[in-house]
């Protein structure tokens, strides 16, 4: 029997057929994309290469490191429409409605918008759910934010819909401009103060270990709703494409990679770390496929000679 608050609504139940998963051929756009299902990763994905001309390799550079908020987008021009009764929060309604969409490590307006989607995602739950249930709503409620709030109905709001929508709106701005992390002023931290990526090794559990064996940290652009999604689900541990790569069907000698926090797992190799912060910059290296592109490119050869 499942435990209380529990419908194991996710888990498998017997096979599935091949037919019933996930699947595209030959689509008519000339692309698939998944993003693993992420509803604002995939718009923003699909928005993107539309354009044909965003497709090639310098393209996919661009996409993979692409931090332009889809949800944001859809959510801050909301804000037009309230009045806020509280000079910084509406000094924190204004700045957002400037600000450009995107998640950078050097925007304080992206620390704002960040806390207040949280508090928008929490509160929006709190209305129809109880509080043993809204912590797992939350987690999973990635896809119903947006229509909630900007097609809202009494499925979600009591009365009159738009004004309490834009009620919690408020409520939610509240929330985040008290975030000591995400003030309305100018003292308010950017988003990569605290948004950081460290690559944490097995034996690093202590401070002297940790300098040695540990890479980073590394202030990080995006958020889990993102392109480049990188999350902190807790416990200091960071959540994020360590490996990215792009490949040229046509000539694999021009495809390109990354692989963070380096190319050797030996702590004393100066290869250890050396891709840190190339990784943390949005940087490429080529992937060499041809046995006269690993020449041109190599840098150290190991023979292995059976005595």
């Amino acid at each position: 029997m499942p435990a209380p608050g529990e419908t194991r609504e996710y888990e498998w139940r017997g096979w599935a057929a091949l037919d019933q998963l996930a699947h595209a051929s030959n689509p008519a756009v000339g692309f698939v994309a998944s993003a693993n299902g992420n509803v604002a990763r995939l718009g923003r994905i699909s928005d993107v290469l539309a354009d044909p001309a965003a497709r090639g390799i310098e393209g996919s550079q661009r996409l993979q490191q692409d931090v332009l908020a889809w949800n944001a987008e859809r959510l801050v021009p909301l804000l037009t429409r309230v009045v806020a009764d509280r000079a910084d929060l509406d000094e924190a309604r204004q700045r957002l409605l400037r600000w450009d969409r995107r998640i950078t490590a050097d925007s304080q307006e992206a620390t704002v918008y960040v806390a207040w989607e949280r508090e928008l995602t929490r509160r929006l739950a709190a209305l129809r759910l109880p509080s043993d249930l809204a912590g797992e709503y939350v987690q999973r409620a990635t896809r119903t934010l947006v229509p909630a709030l900007t097609g809202p109905s009494h499925a979600w709001f009591d009365g009159e819909v738009e004004k309490s929508r834009d009620g919690l709106l408020l409520e939610a701005l509240a929330a985040a401009v008290g975030d000591p992390r995400s003030k309305s002023s100018n003292e308010g931290l950017a988003w990569g103060r605290f948004h950081t990526v460290t690559f944490t090794h097995p034996l690093g559990i202590s401070d002297r270990p940790a300098r040695r064996f540990n890479v980073g940290p590394f202030a990080a652009s995006g958020y889990s709703e993102t392109v480049l999604s990188i999350s902190s689900p807790g416990s200091g541990r960071s959540v994020g494409p360590s490996f990215r790569a792009i490949f040229d069907l046509g000539d694999w000698d021009r495809s390109l990679a990354m692989n963070a926090p380096g190319q050797s797992g030996s702590p004393g190799s100066p290869h250890f770390g050396d891709l840190a912060a190339g990784w943390a910059a949005g940087q490429y290296f080529p992937l060499a496929f041809s046995d006269r592109a690993v020449q041109a490119n190599a840098q150290n050869t190991l023979m292995l000679v059976p005595r």
